[in-house]
């Protein structure tokens, strides 16, 4: 029905990605990304998306170089520092893997610190929605009070 509404839609056209990818149909799950993405250039769930695709479709360069831009926009992207350690592991590039891999593991989040922000994290919802892979932004300041 969404689909029906409003084709174009950012969000709509990321989660029919998301099934056609489940489905196997990489060409029309990277298609219906590449929608997303004129409309969101910098969006690196969407980038990170994208470049695992080429990644299980073995385009590994491709991957790589989809992958450059989400590290324009996070260097510090625990996704994409793993993507581009498999990407680099399906090229056979030995010292490109082993860097990935020191980089995810040194981003990849610690389970153990999630008690120690549980407190805070319920405190401020918004710090709470900021740290999803995929959130809403409120498209509109609050005035306290309304």
């Amino acid at each position: 029905k969404a689909l029906e509404l409003r084709p174009q839609l950012g969000r709509t056209m990321f989660f029919l990605a998301a099934v056609q990818k489940a489905d196997g149909d990489y060409d029309g799950a990277l298609g219906s990304l590449a929608v997303v993405r004129r409309q969101y250039p910098r969006d690196r769930v969407v980038l990170n998306q994208i470049a695992r695709i080429q990644f299980l479709q073995r385009k590994y360069a491709a991957a790589i170089e989809t992958l450059k831009a989400v590290n324009a926009v996070d260097p510090e992207d625990v996704q994409m520092h793993y993507t581009l350690m498999l990407c680099d592991r399906g090229l056979g590039d030995t010292a490109g893997t082993e860097r990935e891999e020191k980089l995810f593991r040194r981003f990849k989040a610690d389970e153990s610190s999630q008690a120690i922000t549980e407190a805070r994290r319920r405190l401020s919802p918004e710090d709470n929605n900021e740290r999803q892979p995929v959130h809403d932004h409120e498209s509109a300041v609050r005035v306290e009070g309304k």
